[in-house]
Parts: C-alpha cells; sequence; structure tokens
C-alpha cells in the first residue's frame, strides 16, 4: 500500500535547461578533454561533469556558501566572467514548473501524502520558492543542501524514510535520472523514471489502483 508519493523536481516537476547552460559555462577545450565536445552530452554527462568539480557536490550538500561556490567553480572552470554573470547563468538551470505540474500534485495530494527529495542548493531552492508554487503542495521537503548528502546515495533515501516513519514499500519515488531510481529500488522503494509530470499518473495506479488519470 503507498502512503507516500515522492517527486524529484527539475526534470519531473520542473522544465530545466542544465545541459545548455553547462555547455555555455565550459569552454570547447574543456569539453574536448573530457571527450564530450562531438558527442550530444546527455543529463546524466552534465551530473558527471560537475561531479567531478568538488565545489558543486559541496554546494548541493550545503557544506560551502553561494559565494564561495561561485568562487571555487569559476576557478574549476577557468571562467572569467564576473560573479553575477556566473550567477545569473547558473540561475537560469531552472525555468518554469511543467504546465500540468501544480494540477498533478493537487491530484495526487488528495489520496496520497506528498513530498520532494531533491538535490539541490540554495540559489535554485530559493527561486522555486520565490517564484513558483510547487513547495506549497508538499508536506515534506528532503533537500540535498539541508540534508548534507546527495541522491544516488543510499544515506539520502534512509534518512527520507527515518523522517517519514514509513516502511520503504510505502514509498513511491520519481525521478528523471536513472542512477536515483536503480538506488531507491537498492532499498526496497517503489521507483520509477518519468520526465514529466503526468507520468506518474500511469505509475501511481500500477502501484496502488487508488488513483486513475
Amino acid at each position: 500500500m503507498i502512503k507516500y508519493v515522492v517527486f524529484d523536481i527539475a526534470g519531473v516537476l520542473i522544465q530545466d535547461q542544465w545541459v545548455s547552460i553547462v555547455r555555455t559555462l565550459l569552454n570547447d577545450k574543456q569539453l574536448n578533454d573530457k571527450q564530450l565536445n562531438d558527442k550530444q552530452l546527455s543529463k546524466q554527462d552534465v551530473f558527471e561533469l560537475w561531479q567531478r568539480e568538488s565545489c558543486f557536490h559541496d554546494y548541493e550538500t550545503g557544506k560551502i556558501s553561494t559565494d564561495v561556490f561561485i568562487s571555487q567553480a569559476k576557478t574549476a572552470l577557468n571562467l572569467t566572467i564576473s560573479d553575477q554573470q556566473f550567477k545569473e547563468l547558473f540561475d537560469q538551470i531552472i525555468i518554469t514548473p511543467f504546465k500540468r505540474a501544480e494540477e498533478v500534485l493537487s491530484k495526487v495530494k488528495s489520496q496520497f501524502n506528498v513530498a520532494i527529495l531533491s538535490n539541490t542548493n540554495p540559489m535554485h531552492y530559493q527561486k522555486i520558492l520565490n517564484n513558483f508554487n510547487i513547495y506549497q503542495h508538499c508536506e515534506h521537503l528532503f533537500l540535498s543542501h539541508q540534508m548534507g548528502v546527495m541522491k544516488p546515495s543510499g544515506e539520502i533515501f534512509s534518512m527520507m524514510l527515518k523522517q517519514l516513519h514509513c516502511k520503504a514499500q510505502h514509498v513511491l519515488f520519481f525521478d528523471d535520472n536513472m542512477p536515483n531510481v536503480l538506488a531507491a529500488r537498492k532499498l526496497g522503494i517503489n521507483s520509477e523514471l518519468i520526465t514529466c509530470p503526468e507520468d506518474a499518473y500511469y505509475y501511481i495506479e500500477l502501484h496502488s489502483h487508488n488513483i486513475s488519470q
């Protein structure tokens, strides 16, 4: 029996442009060094690029401030742009909620407890909080920069289950990144890959038979 439906944010509830912004920030030499200049960058490629720079992981796990992150990221990427220019570019990664995101959240909330589990950071968290109504639909927010750990680490899923006082089999988790889905499944959490809010309806019905599209 599903008690909690847990959503990732970027790529699931909110449109993002990680790939294009990373291509803007990385110059051709850096892309060639990473053997990615001649291939289509996937979202997974983007995360792998960022994870090679410790400042990104440190920022998304709350270990460093925004100012320190910007300074370290500019140094790591050999950028000559101003701090403000970097901040504006990084902020643009988050675009806007998918058209039916709030409708889906509202409908799911009428039948289940709703939560968010997201790898995020203070800049993106604040942008979503100040401009959109996504968080208001959720009873629990599990955010990497507040929890000190990121997906796909099993620790963040275990922390979530402990705070929810809920067994893994009673949770349905949605993410747009397969490593995160697989990591959750290892702990017994029902997990599915989706890339827009409406995709959730099918899997909720499949796992619970308590909601229809």
